[in-house]
């Protein structure tokens, strides 16, 4: 297994979120707000 490569964490979750922010902040220029909503259906 010579690709294997140990991730830091904690770097990545910064750059993950650093993308969101430039994304959501395009977002709200134009007038849209992301939300996070939770759907719950029961059988």
């Amino acid at each position: 297994m010579e690709d294997e490569k140990i991730l830091n964490g904690k770097l990545v979750a910064k750059k993950i979120k650093e993308d969101l922010k430039i994304q959501v902040d395009e977002l709200k220029k134009e007038g849209i707000f992301p939300k996070l909503a939770v759907i719950m259906i029961r059988r």
